[in-house]
Parts: structure tokens; sequence; C-alpha cells
């Protein structure tokens, strides 16, 4: 099975995910993996990014032929402008996944020489933005990230609506209750 990039299908990459980790046994070598399955991304890990000094700015111009960069020297995660709403939220959620688990999920596979190295990366790279996919399409986590990183919201899937009216109440009532019959997909493509 190739390896899926991080602009396949989520469907392709749930099934490269299933098949390379989940089902298989050799996946329970995989330190980025395991690290997922025990220790989850949740609230309380979005906060303490924050805490911890980490900020979301724009990707410089030299570099915008990336979506995304997580730059950890500096704690920063550099996104491009360039994208509409859901592909900035998808990007923000793929580099939390690398400042979370660190040097276990490096993915910048253009740059290596090494074909074992490169695999790995590649892997890491479909691993991490089926992730990133499931935490952009979780609303308490989506409202999370853009209270704690200053993000403007931006609504264009039910999640997103979900996660502004999370924002908002802090509770599951409904602010914009005629938006729900307009918004009733959840995107993860």
């Amino acid at each position: 099975m190739e390896i899926p990039n991080d602009m396949t299908s989520f469907t392709e990459l749930q099934e490269f995910v299933y098949r390379t980790y989940y089902y298989n046994c050799s996946g329970t070598g995989n330190y980025f993996w395991n690290g997922i399955r025990k220790n989850p991304i949740d609230r309380p890990r979005i906060i303490h990014l924050k805490n911890d000094g980490w900020k979301i700015n724009k990707i410089p111009e030299s570099l915008l032929r990336f979506e995304g960069l997580c730059v950890y020297d500096k704690k920063e995660i550099w996104i491009s402008e360039e994208h509409g709403s859901y592909q900035r939220d998808k990007a923000i959620c793929h580099e939390i996944v690398h400042a979370v688990y660190g040097e276990i999920s490096m993915d910048l596979y253009l740059l290596e020489k090494d074909d074992d190295k490169k695999l790995i990366k590649k892997r890491n790279n479909a691993l991490t933005e089926w992730y990133a996919r499931q935490i952009r399409a979780t609303p308490t986590l989506l409202s999370s990230i853009w209270k704690n990183f200053d993000i403007s919201p931006k609504i264009y899937d039910l999640v997103s609506l979900m996660a502004l009216d999370f924002e908002i109440t802090r509770n599951p009532q409904r602010i914009f209750p005629s938006f729900y019959k307009d918004y009733n997909f959840t995107l993860m493509d």
C-alpha cells in the first residue's frame, strides 16, 4: 500500500493507519503510534502548550510552500494564511500534533536523503495528518485551540459551528440554532 500524503482523503488515511498500526502487530514498536494511543491530545494538553509558551504565527514568505511548520526551538507554529479557514485549522491541528509529540512525530521527508528515514517520516506524516483531522473534527478541541491561541473562529462546517457555540457559551446550548440545518456536514478531506 502506498503511503498517503497530507492531501489524501481521510478515508485513505484511515485505511493506511488501520492497516499499518491498528491491526498490524508491527505497529506496536512505533513510538509515535503508542504516544497517540497512551497520551491523546485533549483540552488540558492544548492549554499546557499555551502555558508552556507556544505561539501560532504567520509563516514567513520564504516558506509559503508549506501550509504549516512546527519550530520546536522557538516554541512556534507557523501557519500559511494563503488558504481558507478549514485548511488553516487543519494545518494548525497538524502542527499541534508535532508540538505535543516532538521528535517522534517528525515528518519532513522532502529533505531526507536516507531511504529508511524517509519512509519513517512519510509514515509519520500520514499518521500526523490522520490524527490532526480527528482533532479538528472535535468541537471542544477546536474551540480550545481557537481560544488558547487567539485564532479568529470561522464557520465552515458543523464542527466549526459547534466549536463556536461552545466557545461562546461553554456548554452545549446553541447560540445559532438556525445555522445547524445549513451546516449539517463535517469536513474531513
